[in-house]
């Protein structure tokens, strides 16, 4: 049976999708199979574990830990759940020490100069907003291969959307919205008059509307609160005075997919929500640490709380009930490149993010 259950695994490259889960399955069941088999012979976790059968399962599943549902079926399993609390397969995986402790020392000497000299400027917003979108463009045709293999559809050959927009068609699209656009955005209409489906990390992304498809979004979300900043509970914890916290009644559709949505706020929903803030955070009722902890969050997000009085426009991603802030369509170009540098979660690209030994083995893979 082991033998069976281990040729029903034999392809440890797959790790997306369902053959990925089938082999996932089956070498759960096999693990399962292999510690009955040395549970036979001894009763010692330590004996079990150094069983010939055993090691060879676990050297199959240590090979692909990010394969989809790997980890989700081994937990699933309570007869291994022992050897998994005793270390069997974290063992399985060869760690180099001087890896793990330069890197160790790394993270250690990153913390202690963030918190003595503060947030340091990224490269990434130094960018021009070319600069983004080319580089948003070439991570995308770079890491999305496999998720445009499984849909079996061709991936495009640019993201940008040719020919750009024209002065005469911004000034008609601002005189159909009424408003005036930020100059980041209004740059970016004349790079590329809307932008392709951009890889996230994950999947796609909503493609960016042309001139002739913008327009004020329908709200279907009354009762959200403007949220600027993401708590480390993912539950907003600010209120004001009368507990009437600002919500989102205007904001332009930037583009929208399926439950996907990029809006983006005018200076007027930005300034009611910080006004908000504003009170929430002089208030004495807010307990210090929360306080603390909020402007940590804001300095991190945007550089300081004096940038977050300065925005204007702020681009929101709205995704089945979760609403992300970006701050200005700059802000929100370069958190996208960010996120579309890393590889398919679920395959080759992300193995070394998706458990952190891969990346401390013996030349580093």
């Amino acid at each position: 049976m082991l033998g069976i259950l281990l040729k029903n695994a034999d392809g440890e490259d797959a790790t997306t999708g369902g053959e990925a889960m089938g082999r996932s399955s089956a070498l759960a069941d096999a693990f399962v199979v292999a510690v009955r088999i040395a549970s036979e012979h001894s009763s010692s976790i330590e004996e079990i574990e150094a069983h010939s059968k055993v090691q060879e399962v676990l050297g199959h599943i240590s090979k692909r830990l990010a394969a989809n549902q790997q980890i989700q079926y081994l937990t699933e399993r309570r007869s291994i759940w022992p050897l998994l609390s005793a270390g069997a397969l974290a063992r399985s995986i060869p760690v180099d020490t001087v890896t793990v402790t330069n890197l160790a020392k790394d993270a250690i000497d990153t913390f202690t100069q963030r918190l003595k000299n503060g947030r340091n400027e990224h490269s990434i917003e130094k960018k021009s907003i070319k600069e983004l979108l080319l580089e948003l463009e070439s991570n995308t045709i770079a890491n999305a291969k496999d998720f445009y293999l499984e849909l079996g559809e061709e991936m495009p050959e640019s993201l940008f959307v040719l020919p750009p927009a024209t002065d005469e068609q911004i000034s008609a699209l601002e005189s159909k919205l009424k408003t005036k656009l930020p100059a980041d955005y209004k740059e970016f209409l004349k790079l590329s008059n809307g932008f392709g489906r951009a890889w996230n990390g994950y999947f796609l992304d909503p493609a960016l509307n042309d001139v002739d498809e913008i327009d004020w979004a329908e709200m279907y979300t009354a009762d959200a609160p403007i949220e600027l900043h993401e708590t480390p509970t993912g539950c907003f914890d600010l209120e004001t005075k009368d507990n009437g916290w600002p919500t989102y009644e205007k904001a332009l559709q930037l583009g929208t997919e399926d439950l996907f949505d990029f809006w983006f706020l005018p200076p007027q929903e930005a300034a009611k929500a910080l006004k908000a803030y504003k009170e929430a955070l002089k208030s004495p009722e807010m307990p210090e640490d929360q306080r603390v902890q909020t402007l940590k969050i804001i300095d991190s997000k945007y550089g300081s709380w004096e940038a977050l009085e300065k925005l204007e426009w702020d681009v929101v991603e709205l995704s089945d009930g979760v609403n992300v802030s970006f701050g200005s369509f700059t802000q929100f170009l370069q958190e996208k490149v960010k996120s579309s540098a890393a590889g398919c979660w679920q395959g080759e690209g992300q193995i070394e993010e998706a458990c952190f030994s891969y990346g401390c083995k013996p030349g580093g893979n």
